[in-house]
């Protein structure tokens, strides 16, 4: 067993800006909330954020999505694009990825203000 055992992000949260160049020596930015997944075989952007930055176009890319308990999948054609996420803190370190558009990243609604009450009851021998 080593002493110290190195531990790998699986994901990251973060905060960058997203840019592209629309023409004219001009560029469009926005900062974004980033969900980084060392493990994806594919990354995501949402189509808004994408039209919004006028991000470039590399083709299409076909999907087949596979839900839980899914008999058929779902068969997607969805644009690529061209992103280059820059680091907020240090504008010199940028990388540029290719990723694909999606209408949703997620539907989940998070209310992390007013978390519901849960009430979890005591074994009896621990009263």
């Amino acid at each position: 067993i080593p002493e110290k055992e190195e531990s790998a992000y699986i994901s990251q949260n973060s905060s960058a800006t997203a840019g592209s160049d629309v023409g004219e020596g001009k560029r469009k930015n926005c900062v974004l909330r980033c969900l980084l997944d060392g493990g994806s075989q594919v990354s995501f952007i949402r189509e808004e954020i994408s039209k919004k930055l006028k991000l470039q176009s590399k083709g299409y890319s076909n999907l087949n999505i596979h839900t839980f308990a899914e008999k058929n999948g779902k068969h997607w054609r969805q644009r690529k694009v061209e992103l280059t996420l820059q680091n907020i803190n240090d504008p010199d370190k940028f990388i540029t990825l290719e990723v694909i558009e999606a209408p949703a990243i997620t539907t989940a609604e998070l209310n992390s203000l007013n978390p519901p009450k849960v009430r979890i009851p005591v074994p009896q021998k621990l009263k």
